[in-house]
């Protein structure tokens, strides 16, 4: 099936000069893409994980170029394709009304080709090609707006930074083999965005278009993922099981940070990029297991790890493709990214808050929607650490299950505050008073979003089912239940459509029992305290929702503002509040002294990764 997937990615790039002048061009690329989509589906079925090669042998590049398709190729593939296609009918729908620069739309068609290209590199050359490309394409993407400019400047460097880290973790000679896992992890994580190497995630997200931002979210951030299970997993002997022990301790203080983080973000693409950071640390955690599990033979516990984390892939990225692409149909009503300005779309957009709503619940991993499945075999695989496993994993395990626990409360949180005040309660400015749903063509490209959402939540055995091959290239992956759901060889199982059975089942008997007892009472405006109408001031906000949660976790942000912007003082409740004001004086010092990175300018961190490269090459220079 290379063949044909090769085919329609070149008509793919053929598309990219119509989208100026033809009106079509978004529209059939998107089509071509749903193509590309149904030729991996089809070599997934017909050949499992069989693979097909291709040489380039005439032209300039003859001999330079393998391609390859395989089950993790394929898999890899729908990954990409499936949230694609709806992402692309966005952006056409978008542009036509305004909302996205038109500059944008060709490099778009780009961007998706070259994310296509990477999984199907069969070599260190034609992989770095298509990384880079993917690099480029993005961050022209990102520069096309105004304010995306700036943020490109770290982007630039961290692309630069992921690229030459895996120049060197690929390219070291076997004699100084013990070096490449560190390159390939650093690459790795500054692409996908884990702590420490997340800082140009946010602005990033946050200040591209929003189709753009919504391929970087949900899809690019994966081909780091593919990148570590091709070299790691699938390549034959894993590394050393500590590296994978690293990669899920890195995830999960990700995760937990950037949960942390997003409680004190107003703007709605900056809070949805924290979301990413978040989502990407728990499928770093689950992939590191992997790694760890393999390495130390333990061959079933690495399949669920390793299928938590495809599993969590594939939901992420249908739920975070819907959030940003709602959140850009939502900036073109109301105006703005603030979150203060936002309120009372539950009656003015119903179908907008509807779909809102099941992304929010997806990436809170509230059971049935679709973050819950992958998390479940994570933390199933967390449990199952035998004994005979390396210390440190075991004593590690407990650590981790704490972490991904208190990233759940706090994503619950984020959810409240993130989704709960954007729909619900009164508007908080004229323009959210104004709104009301958008346009047809822009709700059919998130209601296929929302689709294949509800589909991942709703159905992960069926999922499990299609991608078995590219699975089994890993190592065995756990069954697939009768009713759609997974189901481990301990006997313990997961089946989301008794949950939903339970959960209407529990929301008819309220509805009964609310009707039952409110028949023949007198329905009478709410006491307001004499006030004639409800003052904006008396709803929840924000700032107000999230400000007990920060005052536990202040010493975590980077932010001074965040520690000392509190409309109570900590005199007003606590007896030794001279000696925590100056605690916490201290505190916001120590973090101002450690937070270095993040106060550079630009240009200055661009030097600075630069200067470190250059030193990591000279090293391997003079080792080699």
């Amino acid at each position: 099936m290379l063949i044909p997937v090769l085919l329609l990615i070149a008509g793919l790039i053929l598309c990219a000069p119509l989208v100026g002048s033809r009106r079509y061009g978004r529209k059939l690329a998107a089509l071509l893409v749903c193509g590309i989509a149904v030729a991996a589906l089809l070599h997934l079925i017909r050949f499992g994980g069989l693979g097909d090669t291709l040489t380039v042998t005439a032209g300039p590049l003859a001999s330079l170029i393998h391609l390859r398709i395989d089950g993790l190729s394929a898999l890899f593939l729908l990954v990409i394709t499936l949230p694609a296609a709806p992402i692309l009918w966005f952006a056409d729908a978008s542009a036509r009304r305004g909302a996205e620069p038109t500059a944008t739309g060709p490099l778009l068609i780009l961007f998706v080709a070259a994310l296509c290209a990477v999984p199907l590199a069969d070599d260190t050359l034609t992989l770095l090609f298509a990384w880079e490309a993917m690099a480029l394409t993005s961050w022209l993407l990102l520069i096309a707006t105004p304010r995306g400019a700036e943020a490109g400047k770290l982007y630039l460097a961290m692309a630069i930074l992921s690229g030459l880290a895996l120049v060197i973790g690929i390219g070291l000679p076997p004699a100084y083999g013990f070096l490449a896992p560190a390159a390939i992890l650093i690459g790795c994580m500054a692409k996908a965005g884990i702590a420490p190497l997340h800082l140009w995630l946010p602005p990033a997200h946050a200040e591209a278009p929003s189709a753009a931002s919504a391929l970087m979210s949900a899809v690019m951030t994966k081909m780091a993922i593919y990148v570590i299970a091709r070299l790691w997993l699938a390549g034959g002997q894993p590394p050393p099981w500590g590296w994978g022990l690293t990669l899920a301790v890195f995830g999960a203080v990700s995760a937990v940070l950037a949960l942390v983080q997003a409680l004190g973000e107003r703007d709605i693409k900056r809070l949805l990029a924290r979301s990413t950071l978040d989502n990407l640390g728990l499928i770093a955690l689950a992939l590191g297991l992997a790694v760890s599990f393999k390495a130390t033979g333990q061959q079933a516990l690495a399949g669920i790890a390793f299928t938590g984390a495809i599993i969590h892939v594939f939901a992420h990225g249908a739920m975070k493709a819907l959030a940003f692409c709602g959140a850009g149909a939502l900036v073109q009503l109301i105006g703005s990214r603030d979150l203060t300005h936002t309120g009372g779309l539950a009656t003015r957009a119903r179908k907008l808050c509807g779909l809102l709503l099941i992304s929010g619940f997806g990436l809170a991993a509230v059971p049935p929607f679709a973050g819950f499945a992958g998390l479940w075999l994570i933390l199933q695989a967390l449990l199952a650490v035998p004994t005979g496993a390396p210390t440190l994993l075991r004593l590690a395990a407990p650590l981790l299950i704490a972490a991904v626990g208190i990233a759940g409360g706090l994503s619950l949180a984020v959810l409240v505050r993130g989704i709960g005040l954007t729909l619900f309660g009164r508007p908080r400015s004229p323009a959210a008073e104004a709104a009301k749903d958008p346009p047809v063509d822009v709700c059919l490209a998130l209601a296929a979003l929302a689709v294949l959402s509800v589909l991942v939540g709703l159905l992960p055995g069926i999922l499990l089912m299609i991608i078995e091959p590219g699975l089994r290239q890993i190592a065995p992956p756990p069954s697939a239940s009768l009713l759609g759901g997974l189901l481990l060889s301990n006997g313990a199982g997961y089946s989301p459509l008794p949950v939903l059975a339970a959960f209407i089942a529990l929301f008819v008997a309220l509805q009964w029992l609310l009707k039952r007892k409110s028949a023949g009472q007198r329905v009478a405006p709410t006491w307001l305290g004499g006030h004639p109408d409800h003052p904006l001031e008396a709803q929840p906000s924000p700032d107000g929702l999230a400000e007990p949660l920060l005052r536990i976790t202040g010493p975590l942000l980077s932010r001074k503002a965040q520690l000392e912007d509190a409309s109570l003082t900590v005199s007003q409740i606590e007896p030794m509040a001279p000696l925590i004001q100056r605690a916490k004086g201290w505190l916001a010092k120590a973090m101002e002294a450690t937070d270095w990175l993040q106060r550079l300018s630009e240009r200055a961190a661009l030097a600075t990764v630069l200067a470190v490269l250059a030193v990591l090459l000279t090293i391997v220079a003079a080792l080699a």
